[in-house]
C-alpha cells in the first residue's frame, strides 16, 4: 500500500482555514513541546522522521488540531485518520485522555508516543454502535441479563506497556467484575486504507493484555465505492508447516482472522448483498457454558444486509454519492 502523508505545508492549509472560523488553538503554554505526525497508517512511521513536524506547547492545541483534521476528514479533504504525537510523558497522556481529542487513543508509556485514531465519518460510528447494539439483543434473546453484560465503550485498557481503546467493547459479569479486567469482545471501525493498522490492534488485542480479548471484529467501511468488509479475529493453532515442533509447543496459537465477510452495494437504492453469515462464540463472549442451541450468535445475510442499509441510509448524498 502506497502510504500518504500530509506535510506541514498542507497542514498549514488546514489551520489557515480554522483560522479563518476563529479555531485557532489558545496560548495556553504549560512549557511541554509535542511533535506531530499526520500518516494513514503505522507502517509509515519509520520514514515520518525525514518530514517537517508540527511542535504545539499546549494539549489544548493538540485538541484543537485534533478537532480540524477530524473535520477534514469527514468532509474528504484527506484520507489521513492517524495523528503521532511523540515526547508524552505519562502524566501528560492522562491529561490528554480525559480531553477527549475526537478519536480513540493508542499510548506507549516506554516510547512515550501516543497515536490518534481519528473517526473517518458519523456513519462509521454508527456501525460499530449499531452491532454491539445487535449483538447485546441476541445474547438477551439466549437468557443473559442486562446486569451480566458490561459495555465498556472506548474505555482504555492497559497491557504491560501500552494502552488502547476500541470503538465498542463488552465484558461479561460477574466473570470479570475487575475494574482493570479486559472485555471479551471488541469492535474497531475503519477504512480498507487503514486495513493493515486495524490488523495490528486486533492482534495487541488478542495477546498484549491479560485476561486477554477472545474475539475482534474488524468493521472496513468505504464511502466510495459504499462497501463493507468485516473480519473476526480470535487465536487459533498454529499451521503444522508454520514453525518447527519446538516453536509450535511453546506458542501453539497465534492470531488470526478466522471469518470474513464483505457487502456490497446491488444497486443505486442502497440495498447490499452479504457474502455469508456472522457467528460469534457465545463462550467466548460470556466465559460460560451456552444454553441448549445457543453455542453461538448468528447474523444471518439477510440481518447484515439491513444493517449495511441503516448506516448508509443516514448518510447525506452530498458526502458519499452512490455507486
Amino acid at each position: 500500500m502506497i502510504e500518504k502523508y500530509l506535510s506541514l505545508a498542507i497542514s498549514s492549509i488546514f489551520a489557515w482555514f480554522s483560522a479563518q472560523r476563529g479555531l485557532l488553538p489558545p496560548s495556553l503554554i504549560d512549557g511541554h513541546k509535542y511533535r506531530l505526525k499526520i500518516f494513514e497508517s503505522h507502517e509509515a512511521t519509520d520514514s515520518a522522521s525525514r518530514l517537517p513536524t508540527i511542535e504545539y506547547e499546549s494539549i489544548h492545541g493538540l485538541r484543537t488540531f485534533a478537532e480540524q483534521h477530524q473535520q477534514s476528514l469527514e468532509l474528504g479533504y484527506s484520507r489521513a485518520q492517524f495523528i503521532k504525537v511523540t515526547r508524552v510523558p505519562g502524566a501528560v497522556f492522562t491529561r490528554l485522555d480525559k480531553l477527549r481529542l475526537g478519536g480513540r487513543l493508542s499510548y506507549d508509556s516506554a516510547t512515550q508516543e501516543l497515536v490518534i485514531r481519528l473517526i473517518p465519518s458519523t456513519g462509521h460510528e454508527r456501525s460499530h454502535g449499531l452491532l454491539m447494539r445487535h449483538i447485546e439483543r441476541k445474547l438477551s434473546a439466549l437468557g443473559v441479563s442486562e446486569y451480566e453484560m458490561d459495555p465498556l465503550g472506548a474505555s482504555t485498557i492497559w497491557g504491560d506497556f501500552t494502552c488502547k481503546q476500541a470503538n465498542s467493547s463488552l465484558r461479561p459479569l460477574p466473570q470479570r467484575s475487575d475494574e482493570s479486567d479486559a472485555p471479551t469482545l471488541v469492535i474497531e471501525c475503519g477504512t480498507s486504507k487503514n486495513k493493515s493498522e486495524l490488523q495490528e490492534d486486533a492482534i495487541w488485542w488478542l495477546t498484549g493484555i491479560h485476561p486477554p480479548v477472545n474475539i475482534v471484529i474488524l468493521i472496513f467501511m468505504d464511502l466510495r465505492p459504499r462497501t463493507i468488509k468485516i473480519e473476526v479475529w480470535k487465536m487459533q493453532p498454529r499451521p503444522a508447516d508454520e514453525r518447527s515442533p519446538r516453536c509450535r509447543i511453546a506458542h501453539p496459537t497465534h492470531p488470526a482472522a478466522v471469518s470474513k465477510v464483505k457487502l456490497r452495494p446491488l444497486d443505486n437504492e442502497n440495498t447490499y448483498h452479504a457474502s455469508r453469515d456472522l457467528r460469534l462464540s457465545f463462550r467466548d463472549i460470556m466465559l460460560r457454558d451456552p444454553p441448549v442451541g445457543g453455542n453461538e450468535i448468528v447474523f444471518s445475510t439477510e440481518e447484515l444486509e439491513r444493517w449495511a442499509k441503516r448506516i448508509y441510509d443516514q448518510i447525506h448524498p452530498r458526502w458519499m454519492p452512490y455507486g
